[in-house]
């Protein structure tokens, strides 16, 4: 996660495909099975709160943005742990968030 989260933030340029589904980001996952999410507490959670941060944030699911902008845009919405735990909850991948991995301690 952390190579992928260096990744996307050392290339704002990049183009990313928004999905609330399994994704790159999932792709190390064990429950990731041919690009399906096989635990369905963590799918049906992660799919909603994925779907929460789309709704939010105005982006339609299957958009194409550059990370750079969608960073901001994720950053100048969720400026607290707080605003993120609204959506997140006690999310069982709170210690590999991209979001909070970059926000400083």
């Amino acid at each position: 996660m952390a190579l992928m989260v260096e990744y996307i933030n050392g290339n704002p340029n990049l183009q990313l495909e928004l999905t609330a589904a399994c994704d790159e980001i999932c792709i190390h996952c064990p429950h990731n099975v041919d690009e399906i999410c096989k635990d369905r507490d963590a799918d049906e959670n992660i799919k909603r709160m994925d779907e929460t941060v789309l709704k939010k944030l105005g982006i339609m699911e299957g958009s194409r943005v550059e990370a750079g902008s969608i960073l901001d845009d994720v950053n100048e919405t969720f400026r607290t742990l707080e605003d993120a735990q609204k959506v997140c909850g006690d999310c069982m991948w709170a210690d590999k968030c991209l979001w909070l991995m970059g926000k400083p301690i």
